[in-house]
């Protein structure tokens, strides 16, 4: 339990002395943050075990659910075209929210991917391919 002649936060105190012995960090928690000898030793404890609330790692990312809309499309679209095609039209021209439009930009796309292709380049990935 705090006493009230606290002059430091008990986070305040692991901050500043992050990799001292327990014993100072008890003394420290009991004459900065007004801690009693029991409180202080567990409250020691908790923070080398990384159990403080303010210690707890947060998730970076959290993948939206399956059931999600957007979730739904992509796994349509990755079942008939290569990722990186529907990855580099959601750059570069924006996302849409149909199938029916990803399907109309995709075919767009690589149609005037093969249009500008020369026929040198055509035939050289045909022949990569076949081997």
């Amino acid at each position: 339990m705090r006493q009230a002649g606290a002059t430091m936060s008990s986070r305040e105190i692991f901050d500043k002395w992050p990799h001292q012995a327990e014993d100072f960090l008890i003394y420290m928690l009991q004459e900065s943050a007004g801690f009693t000898a029991g409180d202080a030793a567990e409250h020691v404890k908790q923070f080398k075990a990384k159990a403080l609330p303010w210690q707890r790692i947060k998730k970076q990312y959290q993948p939206p659910p399956r059931s999600d809309a957007v979730v739904q499309l992509y796994a349509k679209l990755s079942e008939w075209y290569p990722p990186e095609f529907v990855d580099y039209i959601a750059e570069h021209l924006g996302e849409a929210s149909s199938i029916e439009t990803w399907r109309s930009r995709i075919k767009r796309f690589m149609r005037m991917l093969l249009d500008k292709s020369g026929e040198d380049l055509r035939q050289s990935v045909l022949e990569e391919f076949k081997l």
